[in-house]
């Protein structure tokens, strides 16, 4: 079971090792967005940088926790995605357009393949998948959205 402080770290690791993003630059997000180490380098290098954004409760409520005190409660998972177009499209690039970044980090943290999440506890699409937050500055940007169920044992000591 994966503990809610590790989330940002394993999305990071799961993109990272994914072949399919041809060198895309993958980071975690330190709070400073839009100046988080690595975008602006990844962005005039490759064209392409992943995001692991920081992570955020979305809800629990009492019905969620049992009779021995543990609690469950999701957590929001969001990835920004930003495509440098000019430099991302051209064969020193990554090659992969935003929209389809955005379709493989879907495939990436929800598949239950090599790598992906699947099994007990997945990451989970959420309602509103990805949001396309259009072109700004030659720069595409999308965000695609997940939930993780996160499980907190209690703990019993005196």
């Amino acid at each position: 079971m994966i503990e809610l402080e590790d989330i940002q770290q394993d999305v990071v690791a799961r993109l990272s090792g994914f072949a399919d993003f041809n060198g895309a630059v993958v980071v975690a997000d330190d709070g400073n967005y839009p100046k988080t180490p690595g975008i602006e380098k990844g962005l005039s290098t490759v064209g392409l940088v992943l995001i692991a954004w920081q992570i955020d409760c979305i809800g629990a409520d009492a019905g969620n926790i049992t009779s021995n005190g543990f609690v469950a409660y999701n957590v929001a998972v969001d990835i920004v995605i930003e495509e440098n177009q000019a430099v991302c499209r051209v064969a020193a690039g990554a090659n992969v357009a935003f929209l389809k970044a955005v379709r493989l980090v879907i495939a990436r943290l929800s598949g239950s393949g090599p790598g992906g999440c699947g099994g007990q506890n997945p990451y989970l699409p959420a309602t509103q998948v990805f949001k396309n937050l259009g072109k700004s500055q030659g720069i595409n940007r999308a965000v695609v959205s997940f939930t993780k169920l996160i499980i907190t044992k209690p703990d019993l000591s005196p």
